[in-house]
């Protein structure tokens, strides 16, 4: 009986920490382009709830994903990028400062960790100098 008990109260707990989990809103809207769209060839991106993605013969300008917390939030961020030429540079920005950079300079997977506050406003910059390749960029949020 008593272990009937608890493992319903487990399975309970663990079904309510799911769900807790689950309804964090991390409102992503993109892609943008800085500038005109002369310094992007063969260029071909998609975004999904948790990820951005772009593949490019020749990428030389900055694009960027803007991101709006429902609540304050750890977001982990994992990006792949395959550089076949150039550099790729990924840029955190919270608001106009620099929250965290992850450089590419050949093919990698890099990871970063970004504490997002609710309601403020965050840029995901991929700024590309005369390179040539791919990027897949996902997130996980984390309620802290």
């Amino acid at each position: 009986m008593i272990r009937t008990v608890l493992a319903t109260l487990l399975l309970v707990f663990g079904c309510l920490t799911l769900q807790a989990q689950q309804s964090l809103t991390l409102h992503a809207k993109g892609t943008f382009f800085e500038d005109s769209v002369s310094g992007y060839e063969g260029w071909s991106n998609s975004n999904g709830g948790n990820f951005t993605k772009a593949n490019y013969r020749y990428y030389n300008g900055v694009s960027y994903i803007t991101m709006k917390p429902e609540q304050d939030m750890s977001v982990t961020f994992t990006c792949e990028a395959a550089v076949k030429k150039g550099t790729l540079d990924v840029v955190f920005l919270a608001g106009e400062t620099p929250a965290e950079q992850l450089s590419f300079d050949a093919n990698a997977t890099k990871t970063a960790v970004i504490m997002l506050k609710k309601g403020e406003t965050y840029k995901v910059m991929f700024i590309g100098k005369e390179t040539k390749g791919a990027y897949k960029c996902s997130w996980v949020a984390t309620p802290i």
